[in-house]
């Protein structure tokens, strides 16, 4: 039977939208109106007066997050609604860059299918729908995924600049998401084992500077000047690394039991099985179709960032917080949805 539904392209492509659709009618109907966290009363506050001396927001301002929450806030007079409907636009817009992504492995209806299934998690649904500037930042993570692809299959240097320009957007999103630049170096090692140009990769560099400056000079204006930036900077990161950011350097819980939170409570149990008994035995049934394939779909490059990022969540950030996972949630679904579509995919094929 799933053979038969995987094989039809159209009825396929009508389910997946079908989903997709009626999880943005239903995100949207019951977006968050309340700032139920410190964090999000800051940014519902940023959007009438955007001070970050004030903590409206705290550093760095996630200034792109808040211009898309005072878009939207000229619509929805609730400022907490205005961001999460907000985040859950952007979120029903990474739909695109997914389906592009996994095309190189499946069918575009398949894409699609694979695409719903992700957008679906409960988890991802539930952090997208409140007021904080995770999901918009997920969102346009898998549009800067995609642009390095289309850059490591084209040479046009508006096609280089494309990357630069989607991680900019990110981190005027969500600052934490900083370890992904590691996509963009493995770029440039590609770019470089091929034209071994070094002025080619100064002025990527120089491109990546000065896109990032968009929005630094831009909240840097905001507080009146670059010194008061710079002193929010390193206030922030002090107490960040040294005193209530939850990181290993702060908590005097032993690593071991760290990384066991880390890893089941805050990926596994919540981030993907969202704390539901079946969806934990589903994923569990899925995970053990694609080991016994033991073959991944996903670009190196993909893998070494999500990695890294790893390491990043588990050492450097709040584990608390389970929320700082997301990515990872994402990054695991999409991988095991499509090593698990392919190989029953190709089961069928084999029995038939």
């Amino acid at each position: 039977m799933l053979k038969h539904f995987l094989g039809n392209n159209r009825l396929l492509s009508y389910f997946s939208l079908g989903i997709l659709f009626s999880l943005l009618f239903a995100e949207i109907r019951y977006a968050s109106p309340f700032a139920a966290t410190w964090d999000q009363v800051d940014f519902a506050l940023a959007l009438d007066r955007y001070d970050l001396l004030a903590m409206q927001p705290h550093f760095p301002g996630y200034p792109y997050f808040v211009l898309g929450g005072m878009l939207v806030h000229a619509f929805v007079d609730n400022p907490a609604k205005a961001l999460a409907i907000f985040n859950v636009l952007a979120m029903f817009s990474a739909t695109i860059p997914i389906v592009f992504l996994v095309k190189k492995y499946h069918s575009t209806a398949v894409a699609l299918f694979v695409s719903a299934l992700c957008q679906s998690a409960s988890y991802v649904m539930l952090i997208a729908g409140q007021p904080m500037s995770d999901g918009a930042a997920l969102a346009v993570l898998w549009w800067y995924f995609w642009a390095i692809e289309l850059a490591r299959k084209r040479d046009a240097w508006w096609i280089q600049l494309l990357p630069l320009a989607f991680f900019s957007l990110l981190m005027g999103i969500r600052l934490s998401y900083a370890p992904f630049v590691v996509a963009i170096l493995c770029l440039w090692y590609e770019d470089w084992k091929k034209h071994r140009n070094v002025r080619r990769i100064g002025c990527f560099l120089a491109a990546a500077v000065l896109f990032q400056l968009i929005w630094i000079i831009a909240v840097a204006a905001a507080e009146g000047s670059f010194q008061s930036f710079f002193k929010l900077a390193l206030s922030f990161t002090s107490g960040h690394f040294e005193e209530w950011g939850g990181t290993a350097a702060s908590d005097s819980q032993p690593l071991w039991e760290r990384v066991i939170h880390f890893l089941f409570y805050n990926i596994l149990w919540t981030g993907i099985a969202c704390q539901n008994v079946i969806l934990l035995f589903l994923y569990i049934v899925v995970w053990t179709v694609i080991w016994r394939a033991r073959k991944s779909l996903l670009p190196r490059w993909i893998l070494v960032s999500g990695f890294v990022y790893f390491l990043w969540a588990l050492f450097a950030q709040n584990i608390e917080k389970p929320r700082h996972i997301l990515p990872l949630v994402h990054l695991v679904l999409l991988y095991g949805w499509t090593c698990y579509i392919r190989n029953h995919m190709s089961l069928c094929i084999a029995g038939a």
